[in-house]
C-alpha cells in the first residue's frame, strides 16, 4: 500500500511520545528475524526501516530524533520520512486496538500468507508442575495422574534464560498442571520479569480466592492471567472440573485478580457437557465477571480426554456453528471474544467470521517446555523433540524433529493440495490421529483407492521416522 499524500508535520506527530511510553511494553523489536510482536502473539514483519523506527520509538526517542536519525544517516529527504513515520505510528495504533481491517493499515504491503519466515517461537510456556488440585475430564496432560519430574528453582530459572536470550521470546506463560502449587511461583515470576519477559499465569483460579496470595503475584510482577472457568455455575463447572466447591473458589479467584494491575481473563473448553451453556456463560463474562475480552477452544484428545472421547466429543463439523453463535452473542454484550483451537478451514473458516488464521503452532510459534525442561511439539505431546537444560535451544529447535512439526510435514497430501492450505495447516494433528480422517476426506481432490492408499502409508512412514511424537495417554 502507498503512503498518504498528505504532508506531515512535527506537530502532527506530538502524540507518538505519549502513546510510546503508554504501550512500549506491550511492544517487542526482534531484529533476528525483522519481527514486530504485539505481545503476547500478534506478529508484523517489519523492512529494516520499520525496525530501526520501532527501536528507536521504544528506546524513548522523539519523533524529530527519529527522522534527523534517517537525514543525516541515509540522506532521505525529511518530508519522506515524516509522512513514513506518521504512517507506521498510526499503524502501531491500529494494532493495539485490535483492527484486523488491512485497509486500514496505511505502510502494509500484502504478501502470499505463510510466506515470511519466523525464526524464532513467538510464545513460550513452561509446565512448571503436572500436579494439580482439579480432576478435569478433559485434561490434555493427564493432570494429576501424570508420573513427572520437576525441575527445581534453578533450572526453571536455567530454562527461562534460554528462553529469553537465545530463543528471544518475548512472552512467557506458566502453566501445569496447576503453577500456583509451586511454593516458588511468585520467585519465578519475578525472575521472568527481571529478564524482559511479560508474564502470564495459567491457573484454575482457586488459589487466587485467597486475596493476600493475589497481592503476593502483584507484587512479583505478574503481567497477566488466564483463568480457566467451564460453565456459568457450580453444578456445569465443578462437574467438568471434578472437584465440588471449585466454581466458587475460581470466580473468587477472578474478582479478586480483577482487582488488581493483573489483566486477567477467562478460558473455556468447548466440550459436550457445556455447549449447551455457552450462552449463558458469555453472559456470566459480561454481567457477573465484567469481563471485557474472552476465549475458548476445543478439546484435544489426549490425556484424561483420550478416555472419555464419546462423553466429551465436539467434532469439527460441529464446532463452527457454536463458535458463531458465540461471537454473535460476545458482539452483542460488547465483549471481545478470541478462539485459539487450530480448525479445517475447509470445515470451518474461523477468517471469514473475524476471529483470524488459527492452525498448528507445534515447534513453531510456540515454545512448549515440560515439568523436566523437554521441549514437546505442544503441551498434549507426551513424546519430546529436545531438552534445553542438556541440549541448549539451537539443537533442539534445528533438530529433524522440530523441523518435521515447523513444517507441517504431519498434514496429509489432501490438506496439502488446498489452495487454502497456509491458513489451517491441516489443523491438529492429534485430532486426526484419534479420529481418522472421515471429515475431511470429501474435501481432497479425488484420487483411486489405490493412490488414497499410497499417501496413508506416505504420512504414517513420515510420522514414524521423523516426527514419531504422540499424545498423551
Amino acid at each position: 500500500m502507498e503512503a498518504p499524500s498528505y504532508d506531515y508535520t512535527l506537530d502532527d506527530l506530538g502524540w507518538v511520545s505519549v502513546f510510546m511510553k503508554e504501550v512500549k511494553d506491550f511492544f517487542f523489536a526482534r531484529p533476528e528475524d525483522s519481527l514486530l510482536i504485539l505481545r503476547p502473539n500478534k506478529v508484523m514483519h517489519l523492512n529494516d526501516t520499520g525496525m530501526t523506527m520501532l527501536r528507536m520509538l521504544l528506546e524513548g526517542h522523539e519523533p524529530e530524533e527519529v527522522v534527523d536519525h534517517f537525514v543525516s544517516t541515509f540522506g532521505a529527504d525529511r518530508q519522506v520520512v515524516l509522512n513514513d513515520l506518521a504512517a507506521f505510528a498510526e499503524d502501531l495504533r491500529n494494532m493495539t486496538t485490535g483492527n484486523q481491517n488491512l485497509l486500514a493499515y496505511r505502510t502494509a504491503k500484502i504478501i502470499p500468507f505463510g510466506s515470511a519466515e519466523i525464526r524464532y517461537p513467538v510464545l513460550g510456556e513452561i509446565a512448571i508442575t503436572y500436579r494439580c488440585n482439579n480432576r478435569c475430564r478433559f485434561c490434555y496432560a493427564y493432570s494429576p495422574y501424570r508420573i513427572a519430574g520437576e525441575m527445581t528453582t534453578d533450572q526453571v530459572k536455567r530454562v527461562i534464560d534460554i528462553i529469553a536470550d537465545d530463543a528471544h521470546v518475548p512472552s512467557l506463560s506458566f502453566t501445569g498442571g496447576e503453577p500456583t502449587l509451586r511454593d516458588d511461583l511468585f520467585d519465578l515470576i519475578s525472575y521472568g520479569r527481571s529478564k524482559g519477559l511479560r508474564m502470564n499465569l495459567i491457573t484454575n483460579g482457586r488459589k487466587c480466592a485467597d486475596k493476600e496470595y493475589v497481592n503476593r503475584l502483584e507484587q512479583a510482577g505478574l503481567n497477566s492471567a488466564q483463568v480457566s472457568i467451564e460453565g456459568p455455575d457450580a453444578t456445569t463447572h465443578d462437574y467438568i472440573v471434578g472437584v465440588p466447591g471449585a466454581f466458587e473458589q475460581t470466580v473468587t479467584g477472578i474478582k479478586n485478580l480483577r482487582t488488581t494491575s493483573i489483566y486477567t481473563h477467562c478460558n473455556t473448553t468447548i466440550c459436550r457437557p457445556n455447549v449447551a451453556k455457552l450462552d449463558d456463560l458469555v453472559a456470566f463474562h459480561a454481567d457477573d465477571l465484567g469481563l471485557s475480552y474472552f476465549s475458548m477452544n476445543m478439546v484435544i484428545y489426549t490425556g484424561t480426554a483420550a478416555k472419555l472421547c464419546e462423553e466429551l466429543m465436539v467434532t469439527y463439523s460441529e464446532i463452527g456453528e457454536i463458535v458463531e453463535r458465540v461471537r454473535r452473542l460476545a458482539n452483542r454484550k460488547g465483549v471481545q471474544f478470541v478462539w485459539y483451537a487450530p480448525t479445517p478451514v475447509c470445515i470451518f473458516n474461523p477468517i471469514s467470521h473475524g476471529l483470524g488464521a488459527k492452525s498448528c503452532a507445534c515447534c513453531d510459534g510456540l515454545l512448549s517446555v515440560d515439568s523436566e525442561g523437554n521441549v514437546l511439539p505442544c503441551s498434549s505431546f507426551s513424546d519430546p523433540v529436545g531438552n534445553l537444560l542438556t541440549e541448549g535451544f539451537q539443537k533442539v529447535w534445528q533438530s529433524r524433529a522440530a523441523r518435521f512439526w515447523r513444517a507441517k510435514e504431519f498434514a496429509t497430501e489432501g490438506c496439502k493440495a488446498c489452495t487454502h492450505f497456509a491458513y489451517c495447516t491441516g489443523a491438529c494433528p492429534l485430532y486426526w490421529d484419534v479420529f481418522g480422517f472421515d471429515e475431511i476426506e470429501p474435501f481432497w481432490p479425488r484420487k483411486t483407492r489405490l493412490g488414497q492408499g499410497f499417501d496413508r502409508f506416505r504420512l504414517a512412514l513420515r510420522r514414524k521416522t521423523r516426527g514419531n511424537q504422540r499424545g498423551i495417554t
